[in-house]
């Protein structure tokens, strides 16, 4: 059964609440444990962007990218000074040789 989604009233009671409640069970009953947890999230970012609210995890994924491109500008430029002295270091061998 595809349940309609309810028409709450202005005053947003207590009834409003159960018909909430109501719809929502509806949608999630036959789902499993973590298709709910990806629907409630999936739910919550969709309300967060419509109200301007950058959500948490996006807020987590732009920090751990911003941390990996800090990374990667320390370390790519230490890797190719590290493969120029290895690289110094067996021409040197091969002259003594």
């Amino acid at each position: 059964m595809e349940m309609t989604k309810p028409v709450l009233s202005p005053r947003f009671d207590v009834d409003d609440i159960q018909k909430l409640r109501e719809y929502q069970y509806e949608i999630t009953k036959n789902m499993t444990e973590r298709e709910r947890g990806a629907y409630y999230e999936s739910q919550a970012d969709e309300f967060l962007r419509s109200a301007g609210i950058v959500p948490k995890n996006v807020r987590a994924i732009e920090r751990k990218q911003r941390r990996q491109l800090d990374f990667d500008s320390y370390v790519i430029p230490c890797e190719r000074a590290n493969f120029a002295d290895s690289y110094i270091e067996g021409l040197r061998s091969n002259a003594r040789e």
